[in-house]
């Protein structure tokens, strides 16, 4: 200081820092979270913190509250429940504990609310009747990676026109049908009760029908008889399974559309086939075969003659039959009468029996 008529003489005094009275250090209550999630990152506020001072780290202690049983950790838990979080052992960045009178921690609190599990069985590709069940599964929504499922029951039942009981036996025969999960189990006999819900959703699965394959044989009909009955070859049945035996079997059946009685021989015509039902199998009739129409047989029965000795040969007749369609051999169609012979000559003795062919 200075002063035109004075001077300054200085004494010097005492300051005494106090120590600031309570701080309070209060753990932050992180928004609920659903078993599964993430544990959300701690923090504090504080009241009564120097405007210098910086607190860089304190410890959190977990504790359940209420119902929750959860001894106090350092280890956040994981499992639904509600928590306190209590903080403690405030270390500073810059100042120090020791310049407050009273460092109170107040507690804030973490709930984790149990979580909705669905489980949901796989649809698996659809399988030929005869094929091995493919091997079930199963999806989860909401399943918490520490916990384990161990089992899982499936129930099949038939769908839509399918009549199959509700069974966990697979179903081998032809159908749609649904699967059905529920009764899971965990590795913890604990698990189940961290979720709000287990809910199931069905899956599906077909078994399509095994086609068969009808085969015509080609045939020969003898010209002027009726259509024959003409019986396929299928092929196509799983092992231990035919005609006889397979369910519902309704045989194809086979019939040549351009064939009659009055084609002429040699005439071909087309053998197709159409039909047939069963219960767990389709019917190809794609194949053909051809029904070819042969000459009909007529018996020549030469009739007998007698003759005198040294005379000239008779004329040789005969009766013929088999004609059909009432033809006779005034209108067969290419009709040129058969001819008997024998080897009789005039020089053939009395009493000799002759044949007349």
């Amino acid at each position: 200081g200075s002063a035109t008529n004075y001077t300054f003489t200085y004494t010097s005094a005492a300051l005494t820092i106090t120590k600031r009275s309570t701080l309070t250090i209060t753990a932050a209550s992180p928004s609920a979270i659903t078993y599964g999630a993430s544990t959300p990152a701690n923090s504090i506020s504080t009241t009564g913190l120097a405007p210098n001072d910086v607190i860089a780290s304190v410890t959190y202690t977990y504790a359940g509250s209420g119902s929750t049983t959860y001894a106090a950790s350092t280890t956040a838990p994981t499992l639904p429940g509600t928590y306190s979080i209590t903080p403690s052992a405030a270390v500073f960045t810059t100042g120090s504990l020791d310049n407050y009178t009273t460092v109170t921690y107040t507690a804030g609190s973490f709930t984790i609310n149990a979580a909705n599990l669905v489980i949901t069985a796989n649809s698996p590709s659809a399988i030929t009747y005869g094929d091995s069940t493919p091997s079930n599964g199963y999806s989860t929504t909401g399943l918490n990676a520490a916990d384990t499922i161990t089992g899982i029951t499936y129930t099949y039942a038939g769908t839509g026109s399918t009549v199959y009981a509700a069974s966990t036996t697979a179903p081998t025969a032809a159908g749609t049908y649904s699967i059905t999960p529920s009764a899971v189990t965990f590795s913890d006999t604990n698990a189940a009760g961290r979720y709000t819900s287990i809910s199931y959703t069905a899956g599906s699965f077909t078994i399509n029908k095994k086609a068969l394959t009808v085969s015509p044989s080609n045939t020969n009909v003898t010209y002027g008889t009726a259509s024959p009955t003409f019986t396929p070859t299928v092929t196509g049945f799983i092992a231990g399974q035919s005609a006889s035996n397979a369910a519902g079997y309704s045989a194809p059946t086979c019939s040549s559309s351009g064939y009659s009685a009055t084609n002429a021989a040699t005439t071909t015509s087309t053998i197709s086939c159409s039909g047939g039902s069963a219960t767990n199998y389709t019917f190809t009739t794609t194949a053909t075969a051809t029904a070819t129409v042969t000459q009909a047989t007529l018996t020549i029965l030469a009739e007998a003659k007698s003759v005198l000795y040294g005379d000239v040969a008779p004329t040789y007749t005969f009766a013929i039959s088999g004609f059909v369609n009432s033809q006779t051999t005034a209108n067969a169609a290419g009709y040129v009468a058969p001819t008997c012979t024998s080897s009789y000559t005039r020089t053939t003795a009395a009493g000799s029996s002759v044949t007349i062919t």
